[in-house]
């Protein structure tokens, strides 16, 4: 069986992994973001966002 970057190539999320560029998104509006809590919410998001890119630099062969 062939491999691309150490994956199996019949791997079933080959494209996924293949992927150079990854985003994560959230809904944002002129309200929340003037408002006083924003920094707060921001912290909270790069916090919840700490498992994906955890997953995102190992599947890479990077350290977190």
């Amino acid at each position: 069986m062939e491999e691309d970057q150490g994956f199996a190539a019949a791997h079933p999320f080959i494209e996924d992994l293949k992927r150079k560029d990854f985003a994560t998104t959230a809904p944002l509006d002129e309200r929340r973001v003037t408002g006083a809590a924003f920094l707060d919410e921001l912290v909270d998001a790069w916090i919840a966002s700490t498992p994906f890119m955890k997953f995102v630099t190992r599947a890479v062969g990077l350290t977190f």
